[in-house]
């Protein structure tokens, strides 16, 4: 476990080192402008408050049960120093120290190849730029890849207390061999002493506050007003499109501003909230939301959600295909911006899954007679250029092409950024998703290019005054839901120039409090609902629908329907191993069961015990019903072994059952380890990064897993495998945050 307490609850000056033995009575006097480390613990999931350089890479990662720093030094960029230079990748804040400060406390562990440079924690005096003194070093690889566990260190900053100084958590590459790549994790970081701030800090919202009406896509400002006895040092503001059942970043400053700029998404709701939550250097915590709901009006003038991109990223867009694409800086802003590598032939003209596709669902007003759009493209002697397409709500897999730049045509032609528009007439009224793409038709290195894409829009668009009409079907009235049970909401709404978005609620209290559902784009006039376990006889659902004039309207169930309690638990039989089985530690063996329910299991705890039930172990957890579980069994040897399966369903009941029968864990030797290799197929191609693949099957052997499009295709092979370790091969432009924490991760899972 991680060292974590709560300073609120320290009523003496006072710390518990947990590392250490003793307790030290200490008085102190502290400076006013002092500060903690913000955002030490990485709980925001991202590097908030923390500045990060180099070459390598570096993001927050699930680490030891939490959130927590992680450096990963790649081969390449050899630093050639023992000190930090542009070659080290560094992880800093900066920071006034206490008066009274004496240690900087963390957690670091590191892991690496045979010769890696081990882990680094330097501090920069702020009148000495430049000039960096190392804190603590773990020590290096050693030639038999030393390994440093999870462990609490501290290090003595008596002689900058009181300063302005930049704290890094660091590493390098000293040669930038393939032998010396390492991970670097760090967490749970502060100064001691501190001043021990028990008085959380107030905030009030000021705007919006109620009452207010702001269009899509239109830029306002919040304001709020926030104090605290000591020091304000950071916020995060959100906002709520369902009356604060769900919540969405805005941004998160440092200090105490008290204002933030808002471009609202065009996304119409008339049940919108924001909320501010401040910090003070004690950890303490306040937030505050809108008193009362505001809303969104859709803009007639913006169809499409983040069309400028402004966001810094593809919010409202959807991204699909083998090559890369992000949103970058060009032409002095953010614009959406595709890459087409060599490899992943598409062999079409047409998209399929070989096409590079950015796209966003939306509905067309009824006047419109143009897109129009900002592009840019340029590439190898062959490049096929840069292209717009439109596929229309009602033929799902036909695209219809509005706009293609032209190729390279044997000389890298170019088409400087420019301003285009292409007729859309046809789709006028209708829901059609637009997509800006790219290819490369086959394959070869002559063919790469880059494509840029901004400020996106339709036009004309006339004022629509004429509201949208909306019924709600079912539930009507009178219908007993079961909890647990998958149901569909239907309604039927219409408009004069189209329905564009909906949102659907419920109420458990005949009305007085809405809880949100669903929303979706374009008018698909049901919606299915997985019945929640909020057992009621006072249940109605609202569904509100809008369209693209700022128009809305809304129905509810005529009468009440019951939302009925499931009181019947599931059932459960523990089939394997059931008695009598030996087993061998370290080997795979699934554990079997069959369950049932009279509406369905929704999730599983499977344990084992090697004392015959005097104390149980957690191996798994699942949702739904998968009923067997591959088990390497655990080097527990011991012939009163039992496993046990408890099932739920979603009213909350539950059932177990246990194995008939003792059977035992027979200590065998563990096999060899063995090694996935697992690499996506355009990157195989490139000749030297098959060669780092190959070297390392000779070097530890194993299997070579190639993927195309998704880490998914080859997740039963390698689960088939059973790897001891896994390795991934990634060209740095595919080693995103998302991609370690979404894809990575869950694959090693």
């Amino acid at each position: 476990m991680k060292n974590q307490y709560k300073k609120n609850e320290i009523l003496n000056l006072f710390k518990i080192f947990i590392s250490g033995a003793v307790l030290a009575l200490l008085l102190f006097t502290v400076s006013v402008n002092a500060q903690q480390i913000i955002n030490g613990d990485f709980e925001t999931g991202d590097f908030t408050a923390w500045d990060v350089t180099g070459p390598h890479s570096a993001n927050v990662v699930q680490y030891q049960g939490s959130w927590s720093g992680h450096i990963q030094i790649n081969y390449g960029h050899a630093s050639n120093s023992g000190t930090p230079n542009a070659q080290w990748q560094m992880v800093g804040q900066s920071l006034v120290l206490p008066d009274v400060a004496d240690t900087l406390n963390f957690y670091m562990a590191v892991s690496g190849s045979n010769w890696h440079n081990g882990g680094f924690v330097w501090i920069m005096d702020a009148d000495s730029v430049g000039t960096y003194t190392r804190l603590y070093y773990t020590g290096g690889g050693g030639g038999n890849a030393q390994t440093y566990p999870w462990e609490f260190h501290q290090v003595n900053i008596e002689a900058w207390s009181g300063r302005q100084v930049s704290i890094y958590f660091a590493g390098h590459n000293s040669n930038g061999y393939g032998d010396h790549q390492c991970n670097i994790y760090f967490d749970e970081i502060s100064v001691f002493p501190t001043v021990f701030d028990t008085i959380p800090p107030t905030v009030t919202v000021d705007i919006p506050n109620g009452g207010e009406e702001w269009i899509g896509g239109e830029t306002y400002d919040i304001q709020w007003t926030a104090d605290d006895n000591i020091g304000v040092t950071a916020d995060i503001v959100y906002y709520s499109l369902d009356n604060g059942a769900n919540w969405s970043i805005i941004a998160s400053h440092t200090g105490n501003p008290q204002t933030c700029e808002w471009t609202v998404p065009n996304m119409p709701s008339t049940e919108c909230l924001v909320k501010v939550l401040v910090y003070d250097g004690g950890n303490n915590t306040s937030y505050d939301e809108s008193d009362v709901v505001f809303t969104i009006l859709a803009n007639p003038n913006q169809i499409f959600v983040n069309n400028d991109f402004e966001t810094g990223d593809f919010t409202g867009w959807t991204v699909t295909g083998p090559h890369t694409a992000n949103v970058v800086q060009y032409q002095g802003s953010w614009s959406g911006h595709i890459h087409i590598n060599a490899g992943n032939a598409s062999g079409s003209g047409t998209p399929n899954d070989k096409w590079q596709m950015v796209g966003q669902s939306v509905f067309i007003p009824g006047v419109a007679d143009s897109l129009n759009f900002y592009m840019a493209v340029s590439g190898s002697s062959w490049h096929d250029g840069g292209f717009v397409w439109i596929m229309d709500a009602d033929s799902v897999g036909t695209y219809t092409r509005l706009y293609r730049t032209g190729g390279g045509g044997g000389n890298a032609q170019s088409y400087p950024w420019e301003y285009h528009q292409a007729n859309i007439e046809a789709w006028a009224g209708r829901q059609a998703t637009i997509y800006f793409a790219g290819h490369n038709s086959n394959g070869y290195g002559d063919h790469q290019c880059d494509i840029y894409f901004d400020n996106i829009s339709v036009s004309p668009l006339i004022p629509d005054t004429i509201p949208p009409n909306v019924t709600v079907d079912v539930p009507n009235g009178g219908e007993v839901w079961t909890v647990g049970d998958t149901k569909v909401i239907e309604w039927t709404a219409e408009d004069d120039m189209g329905i564009s978005s909906d949102s659907v609620f419920y109420s458990i209290d005949n009305g007085s409090n809405w809880i949100f559902i669903a929303a979706h784009s374009g008018n698909p006039q049901s919606s299915d609902w997985f019945i929640p376990n909020t057992p009621s006889t006072q249940c109605l659902v609202k569904v509100i629908v809008y369209d693209g004039g700022q128009n809305s309207a809304s129905d509810v169930s005529n009468a009440v329907f019951t939302i009925a309690a499931d009181a019947s638990p599931p059932t459960v039989e523990v089939n394997e191993p059931n008695g009598g089985e030996d087993w061998g530690t370290f080997e795979w063996h699934n554990i079997t069961w069959t369950a049932d329910d009279n509406v369905g299991v929704i999730g599983d705890s499977i344990y084992y015990s090697i004392d015959n039930g005097g104390e149980w172990t957690l191996i798994a957890t699942h949702t739904g019903n998968p009923q067997t579980y591959a088990w390497q069994v655990p080097n527990t040897p011991s012939d009163e072994c039992l496993v046990k399966v408890k099932v739920f369903d979603a009213s909350g009941n539950c059932t177990n059952d246990i194995s008939d029968d003792n059977f035992t864990i027979t200590y065998v030797e563990p096999p060899p380890l063995t090694y996935a290799v697992v690499i996506k197929q355009s990157t195989y191609n490139d000749p030297d990064w098959q060669a780092v693949a190959d070297a390392l099957l000779a070097r530890y052997g194993g299997q070579l897993f190639i993927w195309e499009n998704s880490l998914n295709e080859v997740q039963n092979d390698v689960g088939d495998f059973k790897p001891s370790h896994v390795g991934f091969i990634c060209e740095v432009a595919t080693t995103s945050p998302s991609f370690v924490q979404n894809s990575v991760w869950p694959f090693t899972r």
